[in-house]
């Protein structure tokens, strides 16, 4: 599977929407409407423009899959957000995507990423503890 990163736009509101289903609406966020969707992306567009943060669509086989970003303090360390949909989970997508994300990452000059997840969310500290994460 072809797995890639690319910035998040105001056109993509359709697709977080429509992905955004199962335990991603736990561990994410649960939009409840198009509106709430439409919100959340003008304030992460706003956050980008305004360089507080990065947000990227991961893009699997030219499918829309998830979100992964980080955030921009001025330091050398960030704290890591991402999620997938259900059909695209359990495949390696997250894997590669995260690689990718800390590539895009290091072009910033941050040497330190936190990667945080809910107690509960098992499948995102798999994903932490493969891709060499520690827990603290």
């Amino acid at each position: 599977m072809k797995i890639n990163l690319r910035d998040l736009s105001y056109g993509d509101v359709y697709d977080i929407f429509e992905a955004n289903l199962g335990n991603v609406k736990r561990y994410f966020y649960d939009f409840g409407d198009l509106e709430s969707a439409k919100s959340w992306v003008w304030q992460a567009m706003k956050d980008i423009r305004y360089n507080i943060k990065r947000e990227f669509c991961v893009v699997a086989d030219g499918e829309f899959a998830g979100l992964f970003g980080f955030w921009l303090d001025g330091g050398d360390t960030t704290e890591v957000s991402l999620w997938l949909s259900p059909e695209f989970q359990n495949k390696g997508v997250a894997q590669e995507a995260l690689k990718l994300l800390e590539k895009v990452i290091a072009k910033y000059g941050i040497d330190t990423i936190n990667y945080m997840a809910d107690s509960d969310n098992v499948l995102s500290h798999k994903l932490a503890l493969r891709c060499g994460y520690m827990p603290v």
